[in-house]
């Protein structure tokens, strides 16, 4: 009994080995041939107008041609902003001329909601994550391939000795 209960945890662990190296294969391709991106948040003509009159049908979601509430990036993106409406427009400590374009790099420091011109909820939120990073997936994958694999040992374990009915459950 020992002998097979020590084989499933050998089993657990090798198949929490082997999902670890599959989740970092898969990481290492995506991680490679991510680069930093540019995300353009586009501040549309007559947006201003629009605004002013009220007309914000299905901002909250950038829809109908108002900029988005919300932008989510990882740490190294970069935030463009560009004005092609005829109206200045704020965000932050920033204002943005007719025609301007502002560009940040964002670090994880930029999170945070600020006070914009260009949307209906008159804010602008900012959400800055950490990339991807090898211990991310490789450790769950690897803590989580360990007990199902002592587990799936186990079951094979007490399938056996129901399957057997002649040899001991106990030494």
């Amino acid at each position: 009994m020992i002998t097979f209960i020590g084989g499933a945890l050998i089993a657990g662990a090798i198949s929490g080995g082997l999902l670890g190296v599959i989740a970092w294969s898969a990481f290492a391709s995506t991680a490679e041939a991510r680069v930093a991106e540019r995300v353009v948040v586009a501040i549309q003509a007559g947006t201003g107008d629009r605004l002013a009159r009220g007309d914000v049908a299905g901002s909250s979601a950038g829809a109908a041609g108002l900029p988005p509430s919300a932008v989510r990036l990882a740490t190294g993106d970069t935030l463009v902003l560009r004005n092609d409406d005829g109206r200045a427009h704020r965000v932050g400590a920033y204002t943005i001329a007719p025609g301007a374009i502002l560009e940040l790099a964002v670090t994880a420091a930029d999170s945070g909601t600020f006070q914009c011109s260009f949307n209906a909820a008159g804010r602008f939120s900012l959400d800055v994550v950490p990339p991807l990073q090898p211990a991310t997936v490789i450790l769950p994958a690897i803590l989580i391939g360990l007990p199902v694999g002592g587990v799936a040992g186990l079951v094979g374990w007490i399938a056996r000795a129901i399957g057997e009915p002649d040899v001991p459950m106990a030494e």
